[in-house]
């Protein structure tokens, strides 16, 4: 699930991170469409919204990341408990 910082009661869910970069970029595209349609000027060109790398701006991409998701895919069962236990540690002091 992705929240817009600025817009907490928007939020993008589906089954992949790619998934919701879609989404993001779908809901993007009808700003900045609806806000054209407004007569707002110097708005980017919908085509540059093709180049830009949703796994890697939700920083999927990193390695740190890329490990994280190879470690917990490895074990859904939780049973190398080191790491289950590290992550919840970090998890309560955010």
């Amino acid at each position: 699930m992705v929240t817009l910082e600025e817009y907490l009661d928007e939020t993008f869910a589906n089954v992949s991170p790619g998934k919701c970069w879609e989404m993001v970029l779908q809901k993007l595209k009808q700003e900045i469409i609806r806000h054209r349609s407004l007569g707002k000027q110097q708005l980017p060109p919908l085509k540059y919204l093709q180049g830009v790398n949703g796994l890697e701006m939700f920083g999927f991409l990193s390695p740190p990341i890329v490990q994280e998701l190879y470690i917990e895919s490895l074990d859904p069962n939780h049973q190398y408990v080191e790491y289950w236990n590290q992550k919840s540690r970090i998890k309560r002091k955010m």
